[in-house]
């Protein structure tokens, strides 16, 4: 089965539900790093990583599974008060 790789910008939401004490990258890497370990099909690589504010990282998985790894990335987002943006999209 062939792979998608989508590249997104994460940053701070601003309607986070917590105040985090760790910075926004901080926590779009936790929750992009649980996204990988939720299915061994998924990868991650960072981009960018060189501010607080902002995370720009590619996250890999299978064709067959983009709703599931859409569902977990949007709900471990939310968790962590994290937004993301789309900026590619191979396939």
């Amino acid at each position: 089965m062939r792979n998608i790789s989508q590249s997104f910008r994460f940053i701070r939401a601003a309607r986070a539900p917590i105040k985090s004490q760790a910075s926004a990258a901080t926590d779009a890497l936790s929750a992009i790093t649980v996204w990988r370990a939720l299915d061994g099909d998924r990868s991650i690589r960072v981009l960018v990583d060189e501010r607080e504010d902002v995370l720009v990282a590619e996250l890999t998985f299978t064709h067959g599974h983009l709703e599931a790894a859409m569902n977990d990335l949007s709900e471990l987002c939310a968790e962590n008060g994290i937004d993301r943006e789309l900026i590619a999209q191979t396939r």
